[in-house]
């Protein structure tokens, strides 16, 4: 019987410590052997006290929602700059040349309606030189060994040396090294040719067309000029313009003149106020400013039964936006006149804060004063693209903007949630850890009084039985 009991007792302690060692590496706390759904109690308590990390991780995605509205709010201010930029170097309404004209072309808007006597004496042209005659542009033992320089305006250019060069070589070197000069190599039936352009036509009075492009020291290549630089020449009233370039800005006010012919004619040109692209120019303003001012009352317009943690609310941006764009319709651009501001335009303010353009407003506008409308929008420092410039800068630049700041602030909180968050989950774990262990070993101890007690209802049974 001893023999018996001795047998018992070690196979039933040899389970024990089997399920010990299983347990202690597999328990998840189960309640297999209490019958209690451990799991779910320790999930439980763990999302009870899981409250303030839940909290930290929601602030974090309001901020990144945060972030993500002052990135929209800066792009759309700067759509609303554009919008304004355009209008002022384009006009609100276009004062353009009534007529075609066959030695030039008008880009732009004019200040006033107003008549000129325009006449084009000369076009302004590059100086070209070109090589002698080369039998081969490939061959490099054609082409003489030295330093290549030219002068531009009198001022000497990088050096090019030619040991070894084929005359293709040459020009792409020139290409590379001197950046006013263009190179290439012509072929012809009597030969190949290195042809050098300065990229710019014209040249300084200073120095005179014949200097314009000149070689300071040629190996053999026989570089000579075959065109003379030449300033653009013109008359304007009468009054006598030269220019080194074919494109003419700074004449006219607000019109550019592109050259194309030398002819020598007058013509009378009379800009006119054309109304036609009017509306739907301004229209481009209006679209922006709309857009803009919507995401600015979302942040601002309350509703006492919600939560507004992932808003601008509380930033003071959004009232400097909102009243700054408020002020633009009523900002004093021309001192005197029936147009004078931004409203005097047709553009009125609606209740929700956007703007709605009224036809009829704006077509007496333009009938009254085409100039002050579009001096609405380009008069500097007071005009509306100026005033939209200033704001947008307030707001977006990279080392001051409120906007841009308000972003880096908002990223530096999330990191230092991010640390907060990362330890309070380390806490977290190590809870989960404990309790599963202190369950765990609540089911190893249940477990071992039931074996024990059903070893010890065998041994009654066998005594009962024999």
């Amino acid at each position: 019987m001893a023999s018996s009991v001795s047998s018992s007792t070690s196979t039933a302690s040899t389970t024990s410590t089997a399920t010990s060692s299983l347990t202690s590496g597999l328990f998840q706390a189960s309640g297999i052997a209490s019958g209690l759904d451990t799991t779910t109690i320790v999930n439980s308590l763990i999302q009870a006290e899981s409250g303030p990390l839940t909290q930290l991780r929601q602030r974090q995605a309001d901020y990144n929602v945060q972030i993500s509205t002052a990135g929209t709010l800066a792009t759309q201010l700067k759509d609303l700059q554009t919008a304004a930029a355009n209008l002022a170097s384009n006009g609100v309404v276009a004062i353009q040349p009534t007529e075609t004209y066959s030695d030039f072309t008008v880009t732009g808007s004019a200040k006033v309606e107003s008549t000129y006597s325009i006449s084009i004496q000369k076009v302004a042209k590059q100086a070209k030189m070109r090589s002698t005659s080369f039998t081969s542009a490939q061959d490099a033992s054609l082409v003489p060994d030295g330093q290549l320089q030219f002068a531009i305006d009198g001022t000497k250019t990088a050096q090019i040396d030619t040991t070894g060069k084929t005359l293709a070589d040459i020009a792409e070197s020139i290409n590379q090294d001197i950046s006013e000069l263009s190179a290439s190599v012509i072929s012809t039936s009597t030969g190949y040719y290195l042809n050098v352009s300065r990229n710019d036509t014209g040249y300084a009075k200073t120095t005179g067309s014949l200097a314009a492009l000149t070689v300071q020291s040629d190996p053999g290549l026989g570089l000579t000029l075959q065109q003379s630089a030449q300033n653009a020449m013109l008359t304007i009233d009468g009054l006598s313009v030269e220019r080194t370039s074919n494109t003419v800005s700074d004449v006219l006010d607000g019109v550019t003149l592109h050259l194309t012919g030398q002819s020598k004619v007058e013509n009378e040109v009379t800009f006119a106020a054309d109304s036609s692209g009017t509306e739907a120019a301004l229209n481009t303003f209006v679209t922006a400013y709309n857009a803009l001012a919507e995401t600015v009352r979302g942040q601002l317009v309350t509703d006492p039964t919600q939560s507004y943690g992932d808003t601008l609310l509380g930033h003071s941006q959004m009232t400097t936006i909102q009243s700054a764009m408020q002020r633009m319709l009523s900002q004093v651009v021309v001192p005197t006149g029936s147009v004078r501001i931004l409203a005097d335009l047709g553009l009125e303010l609606q209740q929700d804060g956007s703007l709605s353009l009224n036809s009829f407003a704006l077509e007496t506008a333009i009938s009254k004063n085409p100039g002050a409308v579009n001096a609405i929008f380009s008069t500097a420092k007071t005009g509306i693209s100026s005033v939209v410039k200033t704001l947008v800068d307030t707001q977006t630049s990279p080392l001051t903007g409120a906007l841009t700041t308000q972003q880096k602030s908002l990223k530096s909180q999330i990191s230092d949630l991010d640390d907060r968050a990362t330890q309070m989950q380390s806490n977290l774990d190590a809870e989960r850890q404990r309790l599963v262990a202190q369950f765990t070993a609540m089911e190893q101890l249940i477990a071992g009084f039931t074996s024990a007690g059903n070893y010890l209802t065998q041994v009654a049974n066998s005594k009962t039985s024999s």
